[in-house]
C-alpha cells in the first residue's frame, strides 16, 4: 500500500530515539501536536510528530498515511514513517537541521547570524512553489489550513520544506474541505484570515492570507502578533501595522533595516507589495497561490535559484467555486448525514473505507442529487466532501448502483445521474493529453537533423516523455510538461498548434529554427499560462497578433530576428508582469507600446526596425489636422443652388394651379393658398441656410 520509503515503526524505537519524548528534544509545538528530534541507534536523525487528540480508527489512520505518503515534492517535508498504537499516533519525517523558518527569522542572542536578502527571497519563492503545488497540482489537492513560519522547515542548504500538510484531516476525520478548524481552534494567532471567524470555512485564499503573513515576516523581521518597531501605543498585529503604514504612504518603513541599502531595495519593496496583496481583507481581492509564486519568481529571476522554479497551473475558472468534490466509501455502515451548504452539496461522516476517490459535480446537479437523497434511512454508507484523486468510471458505477436501492427517486433520474458520472470529461487522463501534445508538435515540424529522435512514443508510461530532448516535466515520473525548449535544432514548419494540448506548460522556446508563417491569432488559447515565450531568430511574418496581450502571465517575450510587419499592438503594454521584451530586426513601425508597470525598455529592444517612434525613440509625427473650411463653403453654395431650384419648381406649380382655379371662379381662395405655401417654403429656404 505504501511506497518503500514509508514504513510502520515501533513505538519503543521512537520513544528511545526521543528520550521518552523529552522536553529537551522538542523542536516545536503547535495545535496539531509536538515535533521532537529523534536519533535512531544507527545515528540517523529524524523528526517525530506526536499528534494530539486524533479521532481516527486504525483503518482510517492507515488510509490517511497512504494518501500523505504519496504526496511528494521537493518543498514538502517527506513523510518516511508512522506509528500507530491504541493511544498514540506518530508521524516520522526526515530531519531538517536548520530548524523552523520562524527561529531563523526571529533569532535571539548576541552574534546570531541574520539571513541576507537573497536567502530570504529564495525561501519565499521555494515555499510559494510548494504551497502552489499543494493547491493547484497535488493529487489530492490540499488546503494546508495552518500555514505559519513554524510549519516551514529548512534543510542544510536552507531549502524550505513545508510540514503539517494534511494534518487538519488527520486531527478530525469528520472535517471536510470546507472546514479548517481542529477542536474548535482557528489556528496560530496572527496568521488566520479574517473571514474564518465569520464563515468557519477554509478556502485556498485563506492559505494565501496566512502565507502573506509569513512573507511579511521575511521582509520586515517582525512577529505576527508583536511589532517591535511600532509605537508603544500600537496594540495591533503585523498586518494591521502594515495597513497603517500603507495608508500613510510609509510602507518602506516596514522593511527590515538589516536588509536596506545593500543593493536590493527595489526587489525588497516589490516583495513587500506582493505580501501586502496576500493579506488584503477581502478574500476575492487576494491573488491565488499560483499567482503569488509567479510574482515572487519574477522578482528573483536574475538569481540562479529560480531557473528550475516552474509550476503546473491547472486551468481553473470562476465557476470552480461551484464544484463540490465527493468522497465515496466502498465499505461503511454508519448513519448518513446530509445537509445543504452555500457551495452545493456537503455530505460528511466518519469513513471506514478501504479506498477513496472523487468526482466533481456542478452545483445544479448536486441540488438534484440532494433531492434524490431525501428520505435516506439509517444504516447506509456515509460520504464526505474532500479533495481526493479522480475516480475511475467502474468505481462510480459500483457506488452509484449500490445506492439505487436506497434512493427514493424515479429510476430515470437515477439513470441520468449515473450516465452523467460515467461521461464526465474530468475522468480523462490529463497526462495523456501532454503525450498527444508532443506527438502533434513533432508531426507538424520537419526535423532534417533528427534532433527530436528521442521523442519516441512507443512507450507512453508515466515519466517517459520527461526524457525527451528539450522537454521538462513537473515530476520525473509524471507525463506533465512544464517547459518545451527546442531552440536551434534546425526545425522547419509553421507555429506548432499542437502545443495547446500541453495545458501545464509555462515555458516555450522554439527560437533559432526555420519557423515560418504567422503567429496564430488565437495564441492565448494555445499557451495562455506561459510565462516565457521565445520565438526569435525564425522566419515568422505578418503582424503581431493583438491576442498575445491575453497571455497575461508573460514576463519574457522575444520576437527578434523575424520578418514581422505592421505596428506593435499597444495592448501588449497591459502585460504588467513583463520583464524582458525584444522585437529587434523586424519590419515594425509606429508607436512603441507603453507598459502599465512603468517599465521602459531600451532602444536595443526595438533596434533595426523600419519606423518605430515614441519613447525610447523620438516622438511620433502626428499629421497636421486638415482644414474643413473649403468643404463647408462648397456645401453652403451647393445647398443654396439646390434650394433655389426647388423653390422655382414649387412656385411654377402653384402659379399653374392658380391659373386653373381662376377659370373656376376660385381666385381669392387660390391666392390665400399660394401665400400660405409660399410662406412655408420661404421658412424652409431660410432655415436651410
Amino acid at each position: 500500500m505504501f511506497e518503500k520509503s514509508v514504513s510502520k515503526m515501533s513505538l519503543s524505537d521512537l520513544m528511545k530515539a526521543t528520550n521518552d519524548f523529552s522536553k529537551e528534544n522538542i523542536i516545536g509545538t503547535g495545535r496539531t501536536g509536538t515535533m521532537y528530534k529523534a536519533v535512531l541507534e544507527d545515528g540517523t536523525s529524524l523528526m517525530v510528530k506526536r499528534l494530539q487528540d486524533t479521532q481516527h480508527s486504525e483503518k482510517e489512520f492507515t488510509s490517511e498515511m497512504s494518501t500523505l505518503g504519496n504526496v511528494k515534492h521537493r518543498n514538502l517535508v517527506p513523510l518516511i514513517g508512522f506509528c500507530m498504537t491504541k493511544k498514540e499516533r506518530l508521524l516520522v519525517y526526515k530531519h531538517m537541521p536548520k530548524g523552523t523558518l520562524h527561529d531563523n527569522i526571529h533569532i535571539t542572542g548576541d552574534g546570531a547570524e541574520v539571513m541576507d536578502w537573497p536567502l530570504r527571497l529564495k525561501i519565499g519563492i521555494r515555499a510559494a512553489k510548494g504551497f502552489a503545488w499543494l493547491h493547484h497540482s497535488c493529487n489530492p489537492r490540499i488546503i494546508h489550513r495552518n500555514i505559519s513560519s513554524n510549519c516551514i522547515l529548512l534543510d542544510s542548504d536552507y531549502e524550505p520544506k513545508i510540514s503539517d500538510f494534511g494534518l487538519a484531516r488527520l486531527m478530525n476525520p469528520i472535517d471536510t474541505h470546507l472546514s479548517t478548524f481542529v477542536n474548535g481552534e482557528f489556528g496560530d494567532l496572527g496568521y488566520v484570515a479574517p473571514e474564518y471567524a465569520r464563515t468557519l470555512v477554509a478556502t485556498p485564499k485563506g492559505d494565501v492570507y496566512s502565507f502573506g503573513v509569513v512573507l511579511l515576516e521575511l521582509v520586515t523581521g517582525e512577529k505576527p502578533t508583536f511589532v517591535t518597531k511600532a509605537p508603544e501605543s500600537f496594540k495591533g498585529n503585523l498586518v494591521e501595522w502594515i495597513s497603517q503604514l500603507s495608508t500613510a504612504s510609509k510602507l518602506p518603513d516596514a522593511i527590515d533595516t538589516s536588509l536596506s541599502g545593500k543593493g536590493f531595495d527595489s526587489e525588497i519593496f516589490q516583495f513587500l507589495k506582493v505580501a501586502c496583496s496576500c493579506v488584503l481583507p477581502g478574500h476575492k481581492e487576494r491573488p491565488t497561490m499560483f499567482e503569488v509564486y509567479q510574482l515572487l519568481r519574477a522578482i528573483g529571476q536574475r538569481y540562479d535559484f529560480t531557473t528550475e522554479d516552474d509550476i503546473l497551473m491547472v486551468n481553473e475558472t470562476e465557476d470552480e467555486e461551484k464544484l463540490v468534490e465527493l468522497i465515496v466509501a466502498r465499505e461503511a455502515h454508519k448513519t448518513i448525514s446530509v445537509e445543504s451548504v452555500d457551495v452545493g452539496l456537503k455530505i460528511c461522516g466518519a469513513l471506514t473505507q478501504v479506498g477513496r476517490s472523487s468526482i466533481e459535480i456542478p452545483l445544479d446537479v448536486t441540488q438534484k442529487l440532494l433531492h434524490m437523497l431525501q428520505g435516506l434511512s439509517s444504516g447506509l454508507p456515509r460520504y464526505e466532501a474532500c479533495y481526493v484523486p479522480a475516480i475511475s468510471s467502474w468505481f462510480i458505477f459500483m457506488v452509484v448502483t449500490s445506492m439505487v436501492k436506497y434512493i427514493r427517486a424515479p429510476p430515470p433520474l437515477v439513470t441520468i445521474f449515473l450516465l452523467f458520472l460515467l461521461t464526465r470529461e474530468s475522468f480523462s487522463n490529463a497526462s495523456q493529453s501532454d503525450v498527444e501534445c508532443l506527438r502533434a508538435i513533432k508531426a507538424s515540424l520537419q526535423d532534417p537533423s533528427n534532433n527530436l529522435a528521442s521523442w519516441d512514443f512507443s512507450n507512453t508510461t508515466e515519466g517517459s516523455i520527461c526524457h525527451f530532448t528539450g522537454v521538462d516535466c513537473w515530476h520525473d515520473d509524471e507525463n506533465r510538461v512544464l517547459n518545451i525548449r527546442i531552440a536551434d535544432m534546425g526545425l522547419r514548419g509553421e507555429f506548432p498548434l499542437g502545443v495547446a494540448g500541453c495545458s501545464s506548460i509555462t515555458g516555450f522556446d522554439i527560437s533559432s529554427n526555420n519557423i515560418h508563417g504567422n503567429i496564430p491569432n488565437n495564441i492565448s488559447k494555445l499557451i495562455g499560462y506561459v510565462t516565457s515565450l521565445d520565438l526569435s531568430s525564425n522566419q515568422l511574418s505578418g503582424e503581431i497578433p493583438v491576442d498575445i496581450a491575453n497571455c497575461t502571465y508573460l514576463n519574457l517575450l522575444r520576437l527578434d530576428d523575424n520578418q514581422l510587419t505592421g505596428q506593435i499592438p499597444p495592448q501588449i503594454g497591459l502585460l504588467n508582469r513583463m520583464k524582458t521584451f525584444s522585437v529587434t530586426r523586424n519590419r515594425l513601425s509606429g508607436p512603441v507600446p507603453r507598459f502599465i508597470n512603468g517599465t521602459i525598455f531600451s532602444a536595443e529592444s526595438y533596434a533595426n526596425n523600419v519606423g518605430l517612434c515614441d519613447e525610447p525613440f523620438p516622438p511620433c509625427q502626428r499629421p497636421a489636422r486638415k482644414s474643413h473650411a473649403p468643404v463647408i463653403v462648397g456645401g453652403a453654395v451647393g445647398g443654396l443652388a439646390i434650394s433655389a431650384f426647388v423653390f422655382s419648381i414649387v412656385m411654377f406649380v402653384i402659379v399653374s394651379k392658380m391659373s386653373r382655379k381662376k377659370k373656376k371662379g376660385e381666385w381669392a381662395k387660390s391666392i390665400k393658398d399660394a401665400r400660405r405655401i409660399k410662406a412655408s417654403y420661404m421658412y424652409i429656404f431660410f432655415w436651410w441656410h
